[in-house]
């Protein structure tokens, strides 16, 4: 996600589906439409820097829609409480990312990991039909990223 080429785009790894399906409840209505997640919504990118860096702010050029986007940091080196020394960025925390033009996060500290998280998209595209039923199965696919480019002092 950061290769210095705007024409290139990076997209966010999805591991799951949407089952939607008709649920037969006697107490209430006859037939209920239901909706799950198989697997998980949330998608997750790291990007590591060459050395712990301060950085002032980031901006990240988006290629798709990015929903509940948000921005944790961390100037450590993987330890076995790693994942737990992650500082959230709080400037536009889990906002929706639309369009083509650059947003700005403000960082303000040393950071020598990003981690990116977004919820999947539906990829409407390659709904699968189930059976007499009336099951579907809608795949989620990553949000894209043109760039992301790193500003210091």
């Amino acid at each position: 996600m950061v290769d210095g080429d705007l024409s290139t785009v990076g997209t966010f790894v999805a591991k799951g589906s949407i089952k939607k399906e008709f649920v037969i409840n006697l107490r209430y209505a006859p037939r209920q439409y239901q909706r799950r997640v198989i697997g998980s919504l949330k998608t997750e990118t790291l990007i590591k820097l060459d050395a712990p860096t301060y950085i002032k702010y980031i901006e990240v050029y988006p290629a798709s829609i990015i929903p509940n986007f948000a921005l944790d940091t961390t100037a450590e080196e993987k330890s076995p409480k790693w994942m737990l020394s992650f500082a959230a960025v709080e400037d536009k925390r889990t906002q929706r990312v639309e369009g083509t033009l650059p947003v700005r996060f403000q960082i303000k500290r040393e950071i020598l990991y990003l981690r990116l998280t977004a919820n999947a998209l539906e990829d409407l595209d390659n709904v699968a039909h189930g059976n007499e039923t009336g099951e579907l199965r809608i795949p989620l696919k990553g949000a894209a990223i043109r760039e992301i480019k790193f500003y210091g002092r």
